[in-house]
Formats: C-alpha cells, structure tokens, sequence
C-alpha cells in the first residue's frame, strides 16, 4: 500500500495566546511504518485545545447517515464481498462550534482490495468532492461541508463521507488516512485549522483481513442455499465468471463450470468443510 504523508498531531495549542508562546507536544509512535497515537497522552492542558480527529472503520454495510457514535470494524472479509470504508470525524475541543467541513486523502492495499464508488452521505452535503486513483491505490480529496453547527461535538461523531471497495484476493487490506487538499474548518467562522490541529486515527491504521473459503459466496462462515444461489449466476461458461465467482471455482481453471457446480454440492451441508 502506498503511504502517505501523514502529517499527524505534532504541536497542539491550548490557546490562541499559546500558539506565540511554546507548542505541546504529542508525540506519535510508528508501527509497521504507519503513525499510531493515543487519547492518553494528551494532557489536561490542551483541554482548550480544537482538534479534529479523523477515524477509518469498515464495515459489511453502511452505517446509517445520521449515526451519533463511532461504530465498530470488522476484521475478516471473504473474496468477492464488498465492504465500505467510512471516514468518521470528531472535534475533540471544549464547546466547540463544530466542524463545517474538511477532506482527506485515503491510501489503500490495491492488490488485495479495489475501490469501487464514493458516497458523500447526507451530513457532508455540500461542495463535496472525492475521486479514485486506482493506478496509486489512492482516494483523492473525500469529504465536503455542511451549514449545520453543533456537528461533530464531543461526545458525538459525524460520518464524513464513505467509500465501497471489493475485496479481489487474499491477504491483509490496510487503509491510512491522510491531510486533503482542502483542510478541516469549524463552523461559526473559524478559519481552517492547521496540520498541527488534525489527528489521523487514534489508533493503528485499519487492517482487515481477507479470506478465501470455497464455495462461501456470502462469508457467513456455511455453505447453504443462499451460497448455491450465488454459484447459479456465476455458471456463465469458460473463462467469462467475474471476480465474485472466484469462491466457486474449486479447480482454479478461471471459469465456474458443471466441475465446481458438483462441488459446491458435495459442500453443501450447512457448515464450511
């Protein structure tokens, strides 16, 4: 996956008088190359501090729009389901405005997932903007504004945009998010706030795990009658079943043809042999 130039949470500023005084700092750890931090290291003097905080999830569905609370991830996928990357934001200020706007870049693991469309939601409404580089495994500027105030304020998160990608092989499917062309702005006229008021993720960067379980189209850990009407589409002839079809075919010849159909019979039983 390529990696960007996360410019993470170096120097936070309690006040506007601080910023021509002496920064804090918050020192961020590396692991695996990718820019980890805590909520722990900030210290009770930054509790005047605006800082917005960018989080990655995935899920197997989208989270609904106006969802208040940052929602969990999974960890494993099969090949051939599509899983969505929300970007989640929150101020992390005292009494804050909220947060009018921002974008981010998105880096991704193009040989084991592909990115597939973006959707801006209904929070983010305006001016939003995103577009996929898939020859860089990168989404470009994701996100947009809103006229709304009170986004975005502790204790509620807001989703920012999304973006649906496949999963196309095995391995482990990382994404980092990274500063956007068009920096995060609060509401209630604030100007933009600087590199040193961003935080990408708290926490690792998002990995998911994708797996490869014959005959389990759906990854719901059993081969049943949803899985067989799955493999009944993909019978299509040789060489002309799509990447979602993989799962079916059990002797790698590129196709799902009467071989793999008699396999997936012989799996049949309700549980993944």
């Amino acid at each position: 996956m390529p990696q960007l130039t996360s410019r993470q949470l170096t120097l936070v500023w309690s006040s506007d008088a601080d910023r021509r005084s002496k920064p804090h700092r918050h020192r961020a750890r590396r692991q695996g190359g990718f820019v980890a931090g805590s909520l722990l290291l900030l210290c009770a003097s930054l509790l005047r501090a605006q800082v917005v905080v960018v989080e990655l999830r995935v899920a197997p569905h989208p989270t609904a729009d106006e969802a208040l609370q940052l929602p969990s991830s999974v960890r494993t996928v099969c090949v051939g389901q599509e899983l969505v990357l929300e970007i989640w934001v929150r101020n992390l200020g005292t009494a804050p405005p909220g947060i009018a706007g921002g974008t981010v870049h998105i880096g991704y693991s193009g040989d084991v997932v592909a990115a597939i469309s973006i959707d801006s939601g209904s929070v983010f409404d305006l001016l939003t903007t995103g577009w996929i580089d898939s020859s860089n495994a990168l989404v470009l500027n994701v996100g947009g504004a809103t006229f709304d105030e009170g986004v975005a304020t502790p204790p509620t998160w807001a989703l920012l945009s999304r973006v649906f990608f496949t999963a196309v092989s095995e391995g482990d499917a990382m994404f980092e998010a990274g500063a956007g062309m068009f920096p995060f702005a609060l509401s209630g006229g604030r100007p933009p706030l600087s590199d040193a008021e961003i935080s990408y993720g708290l926490g690792p960067v998002v990995r998911v795990s994708v797996i490869r379980v014959f005959g389990d189209g759906d990854c719901d850990d059993d081969v049943d009658l949803e899985d067989y009407l799955r493999v009944e589409t993909c019978l299509a002839g040789p060489g002309s079943s799509p990447e979602a079809c993989a799962l079916f075919d059990s002797d790698g010849d590129g196709d799902v043809d009467l071989v793999d159909i008699a396999d997936v019979q012989t799996s049949f039983s309700g549980e993944v042999p």
